[in-house]
């Protein structure tokens, strides 16, 4: 059974007496060197030099020669394995400190001795290089590519890091160790609950489920003062390891960027509220999306602004604007929108029941009233007219506009300076 197992080796199997005559060779020698020759060789005391004679003429050349004699080569390496004493009293003992040598120029050899019923014996065992080389150069790649990406890696501000499929953090960069405030070797191995707030932590737990069993996980939100992108993905190793590769990217200065933008598409560069491409763009998708929640309508116009513009100028009629957005900034709620449609039109939406938008039209009246006080006389004097409606069921937001209209023209007619619930 024993031979068996040696004579399936993928590699060669030499067993040598202590005067190294050839006692046994295992299949993946016999199929390596001229199979007919090695039989006659094996077991009829022959030499492990006269075995590689059998291969190649050449190493019958005797020693002092210009050429070098393989043989004496073989005999010198035998003969420092058989000298080493660094022996255990077992039947088969291996020897720590091994010899090498090539063989051919394809071929490396390992020697230890080894005792068998307490004979001395000498164990060679053959490796054919061209594939370990090929192993060394494809680990050598590997080690250099991994190299590379390490430092391309350690070099970006991202943080970048890897976890297994318990979540235990097997690889992070620079850039995540100095996030967490840790060295490496206090980060590796732990869980990202390990660094941050319980309330993080449970959204890290969710996350990292989602990447693993749903798809790929994404999301921008700020902290602290800061805005970042998480992304997490489903890697698969080449040793089907499961695992998280995840980057998390400060993105605050692309967002400032955009806000900055969006500040100008969206906000009128006079009054600093909304303009009208907000109301087309972001408010009917915004009312569409609450269209269950209750929602209140109010439009308003300066009374008279025409003849404000043609007595005082324009430059007067936009300091009017300026002081109306101000005192409307004060009057309205957090979650209220104040949108300049255009000229001295201005409306407000309120998701809430008409009662907050009754309340707001009180205030903005006794606010303009103090105003009017505190005002010498010759500022320029003036009042608002505003028409309040209710949605109604799933009424869109163009009919909405349409009946606050008609409720301000009512409030006109009806002496102006005063607002109209319709």
């Amino acid at each position: 059974m024993l031979l068996n197992i040696l004579d399936n080796l993928t590699i060669g199997i030499i067993l040598l007496d202590d005067m190294f005559r050839v006692k046994y060779l295992n299949e993946y020698i016999r199929k390596l060197m001229d199979r007919e020759k090695v039989e006659n060789l094996t077991g009829i005391g022959k030499t492990f030099g006269e075995l590689l004679q059998c291969k190649n003429t050449e190493l019958e050349v005797e020693c002092g020669t210009e050429k070098s004699c393989k043989s004496c080569d073989v005999n010198i390496f035998l003969k420092k394995v058989l000298k080493s004493d660094s022996l255990d009293e077992e039947e088969l003992v291996s020897i720590t400190n091994q010899m090498k040598f090539k063989f051919d120029g394809n071929f490396e050899i390992k020697g230890k001795k080894i005792i068998l019923e307490k004979e001395e014996y000498v164990q060679l065992e053959v490796y054919e290089v061209t594939k370990i080389k090929e192993l060394e150069r494809d680990l050598l790649e590997k080690a250099k590519t991994e190299l590379k990406l390490n430092t391309i890696l350690n070099t970006t501000e991202d943080l970048v890091f890897y976890l297994d499929s318990e979540g235990r953090i097997q690889y992070l960069n620079t850039a995540y160790a100095n996030f967490i405030g840790k060295p490496y070797s206090e980060i590796l191995g732990k869980k990202e609950l390990d660094f941050f707030p319980a309330e993080m932590a449970i959204k890290c737990l969710s996350n990292n489920e989602q990447a693993l069993t749903k798809g790929d996980y994404f999301e921008e939100e700020k902290f602290g003062d800061n805005w970042f992108s998480t992304f997490k993905g489903r890697v698969e190793l080449e040793n089907n390891e499961v695992g998280i590769l995840a980057m998390i990217r400060d993105i605050t200065k692309y967002k400032e960027m955009g806000f900055e933008l969006e500040e100008k598409a969206y906000k009128d560069s006079l009054t600093g509220l909304y303009n009208r491409n907000f109301y087309e763009d972001k408010l009917r998708m915004l009312y569409l999306e609450n269209i269950e929640t209750p929602c209140s309508l109010m439009v308003l116009d300066i009374d008279n602004f025409k003849s404000i513009n043609d007595t005082y100028g324009h430059i007067s009629g936009d300091e009017v604007l300026k002081k109306l957005s101000s005192i409307l900034k004060i009057c309205i709620r957090k979650d209220d929108y104040l949108i300049r449609m255009g000229g001295d039109e201005i409306c407000i939406l309120i998701f809430s029941e008409i009662s907050a938008a009754q309340d707001i039209a009180e205030r903005i009246f006794k606010n303009l009233e103090k105003l009017r006080e505190l005002e010498q006389a010759d500022k320029v004097a003036f009042t608002v007219s505003i028409g309040v409606v209710e949605k109604k069921g799933y009424e869109s937001l163009d009919n909405l506009c349409e009946r606050a209209d008609k409720a301000l023209y009512s409030a006109k007619e009806s002496g102006k300076s005063k607002f109209i619930i319709n």
